[in-house]
């Protein structure tokens, strides 16, 4: 198997803005302005790990 990534995961805020289709600055911006309401599943280190499917429903949400 090795170590291949859990593709149930995303890995780090550049990911994450990636899948939601918005710039690397606006999620950092709405992040700090307390827009974002999704929270990361942990932390390794300072790299945020997020549920997929949890982001795709936030996605679904944002865009109906």
């Amino acid at each position: 198997m090795g170590n291949q990534p859990d593709p149930n995961l995303i890995f780090g805020y550049q990911a994450l803005a990636q899948v939601l289709g918005i710039s690397p600055n606006n999620l950092h911006v709405r992040k700090h302005r307390k827009q974002l309401e999704i929270e990361p599943l942990y932390t390794i280190g300072r790299l945020a790990v997020f549920d997929r499917a949890a982001v795709l429903k936030y996605k679904a949400r944002q865009t109906a």
